[in-house]
């Protein structure tokens, strides 16, 4: 009996610590002075990674002025880089490249469009405890 409620006492830790180290980073501001969301998945790590935290499948932006054109960023950069790569696709469709760092308040750089101009990424993050269900 004891076995059995102390393995259902580990697994039950096991899938809450789980659960809690999932977050959606989230962020509103500009790309070419356009507005923007965007929802990064991203995981504070667990026993797998040794507490390495880790992006989790894709991650997505929108534009406010498009609410329901969703365009999909894969992470080509560890959470922990200094410089958090993305490739941006609509649809399947390549249609460009991020290139951002952390700052106190939000991220800065730049979206490489896929016929080559730059423009700038000035985000601020957004301490929101809901997810954007949009996001998935």
């Amino acid at each position: 009996m004891k076995r059995l409620l102390l393995a259902v006492l580990l697994f039950t830790t096991m899938v809450c610590s789980a659960y809690a180290a999932f977050h959606q980073l989230k962020y509103r501001g500009t790309i070419a002075g356009n507005r923007v969301e965007v929802a990064f998945s991203y995981n504070t790590g667990d026993n797998s990674t040794n507490f390495q935290p880790y992006w989790i499948d894709d991650s997505y932006c929108r534009y406010t002025k498009y609410p329901d054109c969703i365009l999909t960023l894969r992470h080509k950069s560890s959470p922990t880089s200094k410089y958090w790569i993305m490739n941006e696709y609509d649809g399947g469709r390549y249609t460009g490249k991020w290139k951002v760092r952390q700052t106190k308040n939000g991220l800065v750089g730049t979206f490489t469009s896929a016929k080559g101009k730059v423009y700038k990424v000035n985000l601020t993050f957004v301490e929101d405890y809901d997810t954007w269900d949009w996001a998935y």
